[in-house]
């Protein structure tokens, strides 16, 4: 069944109207009506175009938003990944500083310690002086790369 012109048209056909000018105005109704349907019809399909395609455009943005916030998900966790990682960078450099200072201090230490001229000084200060002439005793050693004292 067609538009409301499709009634009129079939009315005036059915009367047995004959061929005159209320024929061609029921022609004309007709074919105006069947336009005027066909034009409904055509902007009903565009308008079920245009709802598929905005939800397809929804279904993008939704996707879109969905894959940048897994995105951003992930950048966070390496930033903070790299905050971490720094951190604990800055510590084992302080660690490391610590230790160097340490090493340093007893490199110096032990340098002190075994400097001759420190020995002496310390040695003296504790009361300690030169051998004498008589507390020096010479042996004389063969060929041999040791000696054994079995006497003073």
């Amino acid at each position: 069944m067609f538009y409301d012109g499709t009634a009129a048209c079939s009315a005036y056909f059915d009367n047995r109207i004959t061929h005159d000018v209320r024929s061609e105005e029921a022609i004309d109704i007709y074919y105006d009506n069947l336009i005027a349907y066909n034009l409904q019809k055509k902007m009903r399909l565009d308008a079920r175009i245009g709802i598929k395609a905005a939800r397809k455009r929804i279904v993008r943005i939704v996707f879109i938003a969905v894959l940048v916030s897994v995105l951003m998900t992930i950048i966070i966790d390496l930033k903070s990944e790299i905050i971490n990682r720094e951190n604990r960078i800055d510590v084992l450099t302080t660690q490391v500083e610590q230790l160097s200072r340490e090493n340093t201090d007893r490199k110096k230490r032990l340098t002190d310690n075994t400097n001759i001229l420190t020995i002496k000084q310390k040695a003296m200060d504790l009361g300690m002086n030169y051998a004498g002439k008589d507390a020096v005793v010479y042996y004389s050693v063969g060929n041999d790369d040791y000696m054994r004292m079995y006497n003073n």
